[in-house]
């Protein structure tokens, strides 16, 4: 005589696992892509801090602000060099002996998804600033 109840899952019990699993894969991936986009724009931020503590130490040097990266130690131009995602480019567009201002402009996945900042901006006063004028760009909200 054979058991009528067969041990296992039945297609109805399988069917709401892969659509929980769905439901918290629709929260859980949108959030973490967030997260990834909120925490390359904090590497930004502290490179342009690093940036102007290393422009400082060479006005202190020098008595004039550097014009350029390789003068200050700065290597590469990319906030994170070692992907191939670049997600920020850092720059100095304007020195002079009295001041400067330093630049990070986002690039690659930064570009399309970090649509509140944009490009962020450091002076020597400072003045920290993002494309939207956003304050949120520079808390790591």
């Amino acid at each position: 005589m054979k058991n009528r109840w067969q041990r296992g899952f039945s297609l109805i019990e399988l069917m709401i696992v892969v659509v929980i699993i769905a439901v918290l894969a629709a929260i859980a991936i949108p959030a973490y892509q967030n997260y990834i986009t909120r925490a390359t724009r904090t590497k930004a931020t502290r490179a342009l801090m690093d940036l102007a503590g290393r422009e400082e130490r060479y006005y202190y040097s020098n008595n004039r602000y550097a014009a350029t990266l390789s003068s200050v130690g700065y290597n590469s131009p990319y906030v994170d060099s070692n992907t191939d995602s670049r997600y920020y480019t850092v720059s100095i567009p304007a020195a002079s002996a009295t001041s400067y201002t330093l630049q990070a402009a986002p690039g690659g996945a930064q570009l399309t998804k970090d649509t509140l900042c944009g490009t962020l901006t450091l002076n020597r006063a400072g003045v920290k600033d993002s494309a939207s004028h956003d304050v949120r760009c520079w808390s790591g909200q």
